[in-house]
């Protein structure tokens, strides 16, 4: 609903730029939603997030291994 909603899913779904993310802002991005409880946005987007940015991680494993405890604890801010 925020102005920026259509800017910032062309940025996602184009990356024409070629943008990288890191894990540590997916995490931030989680903690943000989760304190809200926008699991279903999070559900959503996070595929689109994985699938669209190259992540900057330790390894392959790393970011599925949190990706699956994302999904399955849903947790709540910080925690």
């Amino acid at each position: 609903d925020s102005k920026y909603y259509d800017f910032s899913r062309k940025i996602i779904n184009d990356n024409i730029e070629n943008i990288c993310i890191t894990q540590k802002s997916i995490s931030e991005w989680v903690s943000v939603l989760s304190k809200i409880g926008s699991y279903n946005t999070i559900k959503s987007e996070l595929e689109n997030i994985m699938v669209n940015f190259r992540i900057l991680y330790p390894n392959d494993l790393s970011i599925k291994i949190f990706t699956e405890l994302i999904l399955k604890y849903q947790p709540r801010g910080r925690k």
